[in-house]
């Protein structure tokens, strides 16, 4: 998720329980409890990249927004928050499984443009790009199999490197391109 992808409140909201000015004990400290895990405040405990963000408490359930209050107060700890704005906005997140070696395939494709994750069956890459041709390339480059998760647009950027790699094939000594 990028920075424009991660839905957030744009200011926090009167009764915030991250504002100084809102008296505490709006909610009980069991719900506190459960959210520690977006926000803990020890050095060398911040959240990990796993961990949800901090909802805004007036959004709904399964369609959560950020809260302001809270990503004005800690969400710099947030490793997901920091990775979000680090990786900038992206027009497209892809998700491919490569069914081939993790190591392998880590050794053919860059550290610093793909995230690679082992899975049951092959290696989960999750990237960001701004144009889907050029991950066609990418892929189009592996030698192993691959099964695209999302964006469904790649779909039409591989077939239509496909048909540009068989036009290039098929086409004589002396036959100009099309």
């Amino acid at each position: 998720m990028t920075a424009r992808q991660v839905p957030r409140c744009k200011v926090p909201c009167p009764r915030c329980p991250w504002r100084k000015d809102v008296e505490p004990g709006e909610f009980p400290a069991s719900r506190y409890e459960e959210l520690r895990v977006t926000s803990e405040q020890r050095a060398g405990a911040e959240p990990g990249f796993g961990a949800p963000l901090f909802a805004c408490h007036k959004t709904k359930e399964g369609r959560e927004w950020a809260c302001a209050g809270w990503l004005a107060a800690v969400g710099h700890r947030h490793l997901g928050v920091r990775l979000a704005i680090a990786q900038g906005p992206y027009r497209w997140q892809v998700e491919v499984t490569i069914h081939g070696p993790l190591a392998e395939i880590a050794r053919r494709l860059p550290r610093t443009a793909v995230t690679l994750t082992a899975q049951p069956v092959g290696v989960r890459m999750q990237a960001r790009v701004e144009r889907l041709d050029g991950m066609a390339h990418l892929l189009a480059s592996l030698e192993w199999p691959f099964t695209i998760h999302r964006p469904d647009e790649l779909r039409p950027a591989l077939k239509h490197l496909a048909d540009q790699l068989t036009t290039a094939a098929e086409r004589t000594p002396g036959e100009l391109p099309r």
